[in-house]
């Protein structure tokens, strides 16, 4: 649905850091967005090595980083003009580039681990942590979810998107908690990360995917060029 922003709109943002929209995406999108997701995740994770499988997060976080690569249809939302264009009226920005998107979902096969396997669901965290790009600008969640029962959090964590269809714009200070997906494979959000023209690829050893870009040709420090990170708005 297209969204047009008015006043009331960015004030709230810039004094809270956040925007919940509504219907960004159709149910009808939505359902297809989030079945190409599943199966990507469910093929990655095939794959995962068995020193890995000791942390189960690594493997989720490593499954759903940057799918829009993999698949036309991830590739056409997360590339969503509409999108990038909120995103950037929000922020004030003429030109955004595509960082990355990163899924979060727990499979039904992994909801009887324990939660020390998954202990990074449970926690709250920052973008910063996950990312080995700088110059991020804002980010946006989508919700994927079968259903909108979401538990209130009485906490700092940014509140997670109600209602599925709906998506958060947020600055990169805020911290997330996905603790709602433990033991519920409904939930499914998605995260695009926006960064300036000017980004850098550096090494984070927090991040589970530091490396990945490597098989793109890059080495830390290199500036992310548009082949591999398009510039997705500019004005």
């Amino acid at each position: 649905m297209k969204l047009a922003l008015v006043k009331d709109h960015l004030n709230f943002f810039y004094q809270n850091h956040f925007l919940e929209c509504e219907d960004l995406l159709s149910q009808k999108a939505l359902t297809q967005l989030r079945e190409a997701l599943i199966i990507h995740i469910k093929t990655q994770i095939s794959s995962v090595s068995k020193r890995d499988k000791n942390h189960l997060e690594t493997p989720l976080l490593k499954a759903g980083f940057d799918s829009w690569r993999f698949s036309d249809l991830i590739k056409k939302w997360v590339f969503q003009p509409h999108f990038v264009e909120i995103a950037a009226h929000l922020t004030k920005r003429k030109k955004l580039r595509l960082g990355f998107d990163q899924a979060f979902w727990v499979p039904p096969f992994f909801e009887e681990e324990s939660d020390q396997r998954l202990s990074f669901f449970k926690k709250s965290f920052f973008v910063s942590q996950i990312s080995s790009l700088n110059n991020m600008v804002c980010g946006l969640i989508l919700n994927l979810s079968l259903s909108s029962d979401l538990i209130e959090e009485n906490n700092n964590n940014l509140p997670l998107p109600k209602i599925p269809g709906n998506g958060l714009f947020f600055l990169i200070n805020n911290p997330l908690c996905f603790n709602q997906l433990l033991k519920n494979s409904k939930k499914l959000f998605l995260l695009i990360i926006y960064t300036e023209e000017q980004t850098i690829y550096f090494l984070n050893k927090e991040n589970p995917n530091a490396h990945t870009y490597k098989n793109l040709g890059y080495v830390f420090g290199d500036k992310l060029q548009n082949k591999t990170h398009p510039l997705i708005y500019s004005k």
